[in-house]
């Protein structure tokens, strides 16, 4: 039971900094491989991919947090509420932090 709470306080944030991770390594990449010049339909090819990874970690961090609720339903303890606060507090880091790839400058 522990290991599955500190799982499930950890596991969202730890999922979210790695999105972060690939996010910024993808820009890299790309920037460093000439990404950015390549286009279609008037979207950079980095772009698309950025916007793919932002797509996933919305995807995997939603995940986590219906998951988190409904252990939160079942369980109905102050824990499994924590840990479905944190999977929100994840996911909201995400919507806030993330959504640069559409107006930002990739390079």
């Amino acid at each position: 039971m522990r290991y599955r709470t500190a799982f499930g306080l950890a596991g969202p944030f730890v999922t979210w900094a790695l999105c972060f991770l690939a996010l910024y390594a993808a820009q890299f990449v790309g920037c460093a491989w000439g990404w950015d010049v390549r286009s279609y339909a008037g979207v950079s090819l980095l772009r698309f991919v950025l916007i793919g990874l932002l797509a996933l970690s919305l995807f995997l961090l939603v995940i986590w947090w219906k998951k988190l609720k409904r252990r939160r339903t079942e369980e109905n303890d102050v824990l499994s509420a924590i840990t479905h606060v944190a999977a929100l507090a994840a996911l909201a880091a995400t919507v806030f932090v993330f959504p640069g790839v559409f107006w930002l400058s990739v390079c």
